[in-house]
This record gives C-alpha cells, sequence and structure tokens, in this order.
C-alpha cells in the first residue's frame, strides 16, 4: 500500500465550494473526501490529512461559530487543522471624480507557509517509513508549485 498524505488549502476550497453555489458542499468530510479520491481498493492509505485555514475573526459572531463548529467536526473526523490568521488591509479607490476614499478588508494569511512548512515536516516521516507521496487538494495552488516543485528535487538528490 502507498502511503498518502493530504494537504488541504482551506480558504480556496471554500471559494471553490462558494462559486459552485452549492452550500451544503462546505461541510464536506475531507477525511472521507480524501478517501474516494486515494482509496484502499487502488492500493493507497491516507495517514493524515491536514487542512489549511484562518478563523474569521473579522466576521459576525455566527460565521465564527459555523467555523468553530466545521474544524471541531474536522478534527472529530481524524483531520489536522492547522490555522494561520487574516491580516487587516486598508484599500485606496478613487471615484471618477478623482476623489480617494478608503475601506477596510482582510486577506488571509500563512496558510500557504504553513503547507509548505507542514511538508517539510512530514518528510523525514516519509523517508523512515515509506516512499514520498504529495497530494495537494486544491485548484488553486499555484504559488506553491516552485516549492514543491524544488523540494521533489531535493529529496530525489536524497534518495
Amino acid at each position: 500500500m502507498e502511503k498518502v498524505i493530504v494537504f488541504i488549502d482551506g480558504y480556496n476550497l471554500y471559494h471553490a465550494i462558494n462559486n459552485l453555489k452549492k452550500p451544503h458542499l462546505k461541510w464536506v468530510n475531507l477525511f472521507n473526501l480524501a478517501k474516494q479520491f486515494a482509496r484502499p481498493d487502488h492500493g493507497f492509505e491516507i495517514i493524515r490529512v491536514k487542512f489549511f485555514t484562518a478563523p474569521p475573526l473579522h466576521k459576525a459572531t455566527e460565521v465564527q461559530k459555523r467555523y468553530s463548529t466545521y474544524t471541531k467536526a474536522l478534527k472529530h473526523c481524524g483531520v489536522e487543522v492547522v490555522e494561520g490568521k487574516f491580516k487587516q488591509k486598508l484599500l485606496t479607490y478613487k471615484d471618477v471624480d478623482g476623489k480617494s476614499f478608503t475601506r477596510i478588508s482582510h486577506e488571509e494569511k500563512e496558510s500557504d507557509v504553513n503547507i509548505a512548512l507542514a511538508i517539510l515536516e512530514d518528510i523525514p516521516r516519509l523517508f523512515k517509513d515509506f516512499d514520498i507521496k504529495f497530494d495537494v487538494i486544491d485548484n488553486k495552488i499555484k504559488n506553491l508549485e516552485t516549492e514543491i516543485d524544488n523540494l521533489r528535487k531535493f529529496c530525489e538528490c536524497i534518495v
């Protein structure tokens, strides 16, 4: 059996599901979903699923409660939840008359770094126990491709 660790960028997953306009998918059991892609009858064993996210502390209380409920449910199902944070950002705009105005926005931070660090942390386990296997579930994680390629090249040099 090939061992598989799944890394999920929660922010991008959330927005991809939101774009589908199917809110019930936001409550998916990510461990079971991963098992559908890496099935034992195809020679795979999921040993770890890591979900990278950030608590929406800048959102309404109800949003925060749903987030908390979902991350608790994920942990109960065996998913490791790794939290980053949102950073406040000031955006300045100009209207058609050239008048400037500013509004506060928030952007998710640290998930990409946390994913890269998690991959690095798992390398010793991967070499000690089994062949290396990287699975990243995220259709918008382009900014990590270079780091993952470099990591793969590094791993090939060691083997």
